[in-house]
């Protein structure tokens, strides 16, 4: 079976590598038969050859909703049952079992499989530390059962919060799931020998409950890619946006801006185009498109990630945007470090005070704007369309490599 494809896989799998490489012997464990959106075989190429890979059975409830619910071959939906409340009564029921049957996570029919398989490995190995990560925060359970049964120094780490995840108010939780879920989440929190995160404001949620808590961002591969010259891209700008495409993205003003931006140049198809590369919904397809944006717009569906680094390498400006919901400043998403390898120029949408703003105008000095800032948005367009050449600078992204952000998890883990 191929792995996961999108921006949640390379965290672990660009970090592996780099310990691999300095000589750490590491197994992975992952379910053989998982339930993911979309897949990338390419990625498979990418797991170092000394890397021990395990995969054993999952109980998948997401592959009965994909029968169900979604023909063979199209994209699970995302953040798991996240279906609207107002859909369809078997999508509102699926939500409803997602939230209170499914504690902390659909996934949760892997844990039993995995802690079987990874107590026959213990009988052989003597592991120093493991290493669980969420979501889904259930792989964390099998971390929790393996500390108390071997007392083995553990890390979780945390790409996303639990209970405090920006979608988790939207789940129709009952009072009492609520509480076994918090529950869960203190106790593996307070166990775990180390709680990493992608970020410090979200590494500030776990502070007062856990032992130890360090940062290690997401980061990308190799060094900051020079920009392309304009021999090099197509003979149209393009505005390209690149991975999963959020419920209520479709509601900021920047498509206004664009359609105004457009007109007020007398700009045609043939001189610019606005790409979408990953999934969509139907419904946000149909208001972009409404925003007089249908002859400019191109839906490429999803991609690989080799193909979606080219779609970001010839383009003219990256379209980034960030969930207007709770817990909004905690978000940074790992496809901010793949933007800034780019060294393409950003146009960014999200909470103006959370960390992703942060990070973004210490590495280009580019600013975040708020949902609402149609001036401001207008004001990005024009700055960086009307230059005969793009201008950004990420030189300042070093930092976040994932091979400087490797070698700081290195020194976590011979400090155990």
């Amino acid at each position: 079976m191929a792995p996961a494809g999108g921006i949640a896989p390379m965290r672990w799998l660009r970090m592996t590598h780099f310990l691999a490489q300095a000589g750490f012997d590491i197994t992975v464990m992952t379910p053989s038969n998982g339930s993911f959106a979309y897949q990338d075989e390419s990625l498979s190429q990418r797991v170092h050859p000394n890397i021990k890979v395990i995969k054993t059975y999952s109980l998948e409830p997401l592959q009965w909703y994909q029968r169900l619910m979604h023909k063979k071959g199209q994209p699970m939906p995302l953040a798991e049952f996240s279906d609207k409340k107002n859909g369809s009564i078997f999508s509102r029921f699926s939500l409803w079992l997602r939230a209170n049957i499914f504690i902390p996570d659909a996934r949760i029919g892997w844990v039993p499989f995995a802690y079987r398989r990874a107590c026959k490995e213990f009988k052989k190995s003597n592991f120093d530390v493991i290493i669980t990560t969420g979501p889904p925060q259930s792989a964390h359970l099998i971390g929790l059962l393996l500390k108390k049964k071997y007392n083995v120094r553990w890390i979780a780490d945390f790409r996303d919060p639990w209970t405090e995840i920006f979608y988790y108010d939207q789940l129709p939780h009952l009072s009492f799931v609520k509480k076994i879920d918090k529950n869960l989440e203190d106790k593996v929190i307070r166990n775990a020998d180390v709680i990493t995160t992608v970020g410090f404001k979200m590494a500030e949620l776990f502070a007062s409950r856990a032992k130890r808590v360090e940062v290690i961002y997401n980061g990308f591969d190799g060094d900051v890619t020079k920009t392309l010259t304009l021999e090099n891209k197509l003979s149209r700008k393009r505005i390209s946006y690149i991975g999963s495409f959020l419920e209520g993205y479709e509601n900021v003003v920047f498509w206004d801006a664009l359609n105004f931006y457009i007109q007020e140049k007398n700009i045609t198809e043939k001189e610019i185009s606005l790409e979408f590369f990953g999934t969509i919904p139907e419904n946000a397809q149909k208001v972009i498109n409404s925003k007089g944006l249908d002859k400019f717009t191109k839906f490429h569906g999803v991609v690989g990630h080799v193909q979606a680094i080219e779609a970001m390498q010839f383009s003219n400006l990256l379209l980034f945007i960030l969930p207007n919901l709770k817990s909004s400043e905690l978000i940074i998403s790992g496809k901010l470090f793949e933007y800034l390898k780019s060294n393409i120029p950003i146009l960014a949408i999200g909470n103006v005070q959370g960390e992703a703003a942060s990070i973004l105008k210490e590495t280009t000095g580019l600013p975040m704007l708020d949902y609402k800032d149609y001036d401001g948005i207008l004001g990005q367009l024009k700055y960086h369309l009307d230059l005969e050449k793009p201008i950004n600078n990420a030189s300042n992204s070093k930092k976040y490599s994932s091979k400087n952000q490797s070698n700081y998890l290195a020194k976590i883990l011979t400090s155990l």
